[in-house]
């Protein structure tokens, strides 16, 4: 979410090692032109003791939900589909990629071979309802 809104990672390092001493030691950087209700709901994310994070307490989602930055958010109209979707994008077919930027729908693929242990995402989609 930070990525999202402030479009850059919370914590750089110059190599993985030094992602994780950031991630550890310091805190993200917030530009002024984010409204501090969306500082707020991201400090409170990126806190660095678990146990203070948002959504650590014994409410869990309901502590996430109940935060100002979802003012406004009906959460049961959303969980029985009542919301109406705020954009719709214009789809011509289940292969039209237009809404995507051209130098990610040129790439080739990369197929990562499957590891011992990894989930099989098939089995799991048999099991989920839409």
């Amino acid at each position: 979410m930070y990525q999202l809104v402030c479009r850059q990672s919370p914590f750089t390092g110059d190599n993985e090692d030094g992602i994780y001493d950031a991630i550890l030691e310091k805190e993200p950087s917030y530009g002024i032109d984010i409204p501090q209700v969306t500082t707020s709901f991201l400090r409170q994310l990126l806190t660095h003791n678990a146990k203070n994070r948002l959504g650590s307490s014994p409410t869990n989602t309901a502590e996430v939900m109940d935060h100002e930055y979802f003012a406004g958010i009906d959460w049961e109209g959303l969980y029985h589909k009542k919301v109406p979707a705020p954009f719709i994008p214009n789809v011509n077919g289940a292969s039209d990629t237009s809404n995507f930027e051209p130098e990610h729908t040129s790439m080739a693929p990369v197929l990562v071979p499957e590891q011992s242990g990894m989930i099989n995402l098939q089995c799991l989609e048999d099991a989920w309802e839409y």
